[in-house]
């Protein structure tokens, strides 16, 4: 599948030399580092109550890593969907589609605007790891006493070995002064089907810290720069704001780092009818659909394609306009 179409005009970023795995070995040492002490933001889910304390760490910190919601098989099993549905997306230039070259948005570069339509995605994400995690989710997303959530699509990213570059630092929706941090309007849950590491290009992550937080006329302090989530084991799901401030920093590995995700929406944000975002696709297949356990079905209503009828095929010249461009605090047209 070509990307052509998503390539930043004019950005001298994604323009960059051509990247080999054999750079790996010349790491610096700021890449070894991390401000970020992961264990105050970790909590397995199989520890009692563990629900109230992950709620605690979600609404100081904006984020609050799960450990041991996916098992060593449902990981090798996503993670070879993953490796396929790449595989279908990096074209020869690899020119990325995250405002970096060597990154890429799985939902932005899908047809379907998701990848809920890939079994192994669905089986172990949205549906196994989903029934873990739905206790935290209505505690998240939970107004007046009462959980209001829906499914929104099933995205996350990868970043190619060989990528040196840190992604700028940016909120995915922005935060004017006066809004509520809980619920969160728009949550996503990204999952680690691989370790995260010091050299594998971990997502970095500033505790609390929204666009309002940050002038951009300023640079940014070399703690938020160093905040990167690792060690981080696989198994492990990062439920994240999208709103906190986070970036993509260098693989310096010899493997494609994946971090696919199940995305979450208020019913708030659902009530507005923004046109830019509803109606979302409709990427889950009414087959596959029908096979999905009551509570995740009612949270993927507006997902399912009809009966007799594919996914929708949102061609590039007919994304919605938040596929054709990056939300990452810039704005792309597509060349």
């Amino acid at each position: 599948m070509s990307l052509d179409h998503l390539k930043p005009p004019g950005d001298d970023r994604s323009r960059s030399p051509s990247r080999s795995p054999r750079d790996a070995d010349k790491v610096p040492l700021e890449s070894m580092d991390s401000t970020l002490d992961v264990a105050k933001y970790m909590i397995s889910c199989k520890t009692r109550c563990w629900e109230t304390q992950a709620l605690d760490i979600f609404r100081a910190a904006g984020f609050v890593v799960i450990s041991e919601v996916l098992s060593e098989h449902q990981c090798q099993e996503v993670l070879s969907a993953c490796e396929e549905v790449a595989a279908q997306i990096v074209g020869p230039e690899q020119w990325g589609n995250r405002s970096n070259r060597g990154r890429y948005s799985f939902g932005v570069a899908s047809s379907t605007g998701s990848i809920l339509h890939v079994p192994e995605i669905a089986g172990n994400l949205l549906v196994q790891a989903g029934l873990v995690l739905h206790p935290l989710l209505e505690e998240i997303f939970s107004k007046d006493g009462k959980a209001d959530f829906l499914c929104y699509s099933g995205g996350g990213d990868f970043v190619l070995p060989g990528v040196k570059d840190y992604q700028f630092l940016h909120g995915d929706m922005p935060m004017a002064p006066g809004d509520d941090r809980m619920p969160p309007p728009f949550l996503s849950v990204n999952f680690c089907v691989q370790p995260l590491t010091a050299l594998n290009g971990p997502i970095r992550l500033v505790p609390g810290k929204t666009e309002r937080d940050w002038d951009r006329r300023q640079e940014e302090p070399p703690e938020w720069r160093s905040s990167r989530l690792f060690p981080c084991p696989a198994g492990a799901a990062l439920l994240r704001d999208v709103r906190i401030l986070h970036a993509g920093t260098p693989n310096w590995s010899a493997a494609t780092r994946f971090l696919p995700s199940i995305e979450y929406i208020s019913g708030g944000l659902r009530a507005t009818q923004d046109e830019a975002m509803f109606p979302p696709s409709r990427c889950i297949p009414r087959g596959l659909y029908e096979t999905l356990p009551e509570p995740i079905q009612i949270l993927c209503r507006e997902l399912v394609a009809e009966q007799g009828s594919e996914p929708e095929n949102e061609d590039s010249e007919n994304l919605k306009p938040w596929q054709s461009r990056y939300w990452h605090g810039v704005t792309y047209e597509r060349a």
